[in-house]
């Protein structure tokens, strides 16, 4: 008889992230092979963030390849003075089970999606943005032969309904964005004086596919990722049926109050619904549906915070 309870997970994730800053005491950057990747002609409009772009070994206990752009991009420059992207650091002692299912929704080039799959786990990874989906395939690309790896690019947004929109991006974070069109919010909403973010001519603007999780995943999910920039919510309502059918066992996502506001979404709605698809949320601690979650959305009004959801359901003893 074997227990499995999600609630001693956690303690265990949340000491190993109080000793992360230990364990990378010693940042060792990443090392430039000068190998050009993801390379496209001048005359790719909006591919010109990728120039000079060359593969990158990581520090972390598992060096693998990632393809790293330069221009003070900010993901990129993390990686390569540290030697890894502290915001996955946590995800292999989040996954359940060796072998598992990781899924990640808002890939970036793919530091989060390459570390699991140093690590033996599968992988679907979603990114929309054009130049930032060519470093990340650049990137895979970089990591191969390597039979042990097992994972699948999707250039599309993850959203609520499957069509065409854009996807907005700030200058010097090419792999930050927000979505507007089908399944998007109107772009009316990043423009409004006074709102974190504004919307300006001066962000590169990319027609993208969208695409929902029930059309893309059709199997259980051991560990989601999703970073998405206010976004979460859109993407949750196009998973019902991975939800309830599939199940995904646990959830790791950024709570950005402002982007969620500006995506057409409250907060707390984001909460709720986790709560109702039978999920507990914990950062710190464990936050609970009313005045728990009220206060989490008023401590990160402005701001934001990774939270991680576990499906209630794991809690149980599981005999094997």
């Amino acid at each position: 008889m074997e227990h499995t309870c999600t609630r001693c997970v956690h303690v265990v994730v949340y000491m190993v992230l109080a000793f992360s800053s230990s364990a990378h005491a010693f940042n060792k950057p990443a090392f430039d092979t000068g190998i050009l990747c993801a390379h496209r002609s001048a005359s790719d409009a909006g591919f010109d963030v990728n120039i000079n772009a060359t593969l990158h070994m990581t520090s972390t206990s598992i060096p693998h390849a990632l393809c790293l752009r330069r221009g003070k991009q900010t993901v990129d420059g993390q990686i390569m003075s540290r030697g890894h992207l502290p915001h996955c650091d946590d995800l292999p002692a989040l996954m359940p089970r060796r072998g598992g299912l990781f899924v990640d929704v808002g890939a970036n080039i793919g530091a989060c999606s390459m570390l699991m799959a140093s690590h033996g786990h599968r992988v679907i990874s979603f990114e929309p943005t054009p130049p930032t989906f060519a470093a990340l395939s650049a990137g895979l690309a970089g990591n191969f032969p390597n039979p042990g790896w097992d994972v699948r690019l999707v250039n599309s947004g993850v959203s609520n309904a499957s069509g065409k929109g854009f996807i907005h991006v700030q200058q010097g974070n090419a792999g930050s964005g927000f979505t507007t069109g089908a399944g998007g919010a109107k772009l009316s909403a990043y423009r409004q004086e006074g709102r974190h973010y504004m919307i300006t001519e001066a962000w590169q603007k990319y027609e993208i596919a969208l695409t929902t999780l029930d059309e893309a995943v059709h199997e259980p999910v051991d560990l989601m990722k999703m970073d998405c920039q206010g976004h979460e919510l859109h993407a949750l309502r196009g998973a019902v049926e991975l939800l309830k059918k599939h199940g995904v066992k646990v959830i790791k996502f950024e709570f950005f109050p402002p982007g969620l506001r500006q995506a057409g979404d409250e907060p707390i709605a984001l909460l709720n619904f986790l709560d109702d698809a039978g999920y507990d949320i914990y950062g710190p601690g464990r936050y609970t549906r009313g005045e728990g979650f009220q206060k989490l959305v008023r401590r990160r009004i402005n701001g934001f915070t990774d939270l991680i959801a576990y499906r209630r359901i794991d809690t149980t003893p599981v005999a094997l």
